[in-house]
């Protein structure tokens, strides 16, 4: 039997309605430094107990993605990265973007974000983070379980020290841009990030 990674999202109703809905192309065409966020639990297939959690941030204009490990899903683990990202990210936060998941609807992601100036949207499962899930995270760390204070200390290191430098400085980050259909066949256009904290 493989091991699978298993999800833990939970919504929550109290803040919705303070924190605006926006879709996919909505998010699309905001400017850099606005980020969509995601969590990854680590819980190697079994997820009872407690365990590690990745934050993927994903600048939705850029591509350009970090990591943040987490000893569990608290909302005080999600704003401690927040304040890293502040002062680690060349385009700066502008803006969030959630699912509906407990982790990030919470009165201290919502307070954080009023206090800094950031802007807190919400909508369905993001795909410009999701799919960063497993290129960036799964293929890197894997499926295994990682728990307690060894276990966060070995994802930050992995990625802070080898992953995210490698995915935002060396490797490139393709976009499409259009696609045209010819007769039985789909011509798709693509674009490498122009953003100048990449070095492209």
């Amino acid at each position: 039997m493989k091991i699978r990674g298993t999800s833990s999202t939970k919504p929550v109703r109290l803040l919705h309605r303070a924190i605006p809905i926006l879709t996919w192309l909505q998010y699309s065409q905001k400017p850099s430094g606005f980020f969509q966020i995601d969590l990854v639990q680590h819980d190697g297939g079994n997820p009872s107990g407690e365990f590690c959690y990745t934050l993927t941030m994903t600048d939705v204009k850029t591509g350009w993605t970090i990591h943040f490990a987490f000893m569990n899903k608290a909302s005080y683990w999600v704003v401690k990265a927040l304040d890293n990202a502040v002062t680690t990210l060349p385009m700066g936060l502008n803006g969030i973007h959630s699912d509906t998941g407990s982790e990030f609807i919470n009165k201290p992601v919502d307070l954080w974000c009023r206090r800094h100036g950031v802007h807190f949207s919400r909508g369905r499962p993001n795909c410009h983070v999701e799919q960063k899930n497993y290129a960036t995270v799964r293929k890197i760390v894997w499926y295994f379980r990682y728990q307690v204070a060894a276990g966060v200390a070995a994802l930050q290191v992995v990625y802070e020290a080898a992953s995210d430098p490698l995915l935002n400085l060396y490797y490139p980050c393709m976009k499409q841009i259009s696609c045209e259909r010819v007769g039985a066949k789909k011509k798709v256009t693509m674009t490498r990030r122009t953003h100048p904290a990449s070095g492209f």
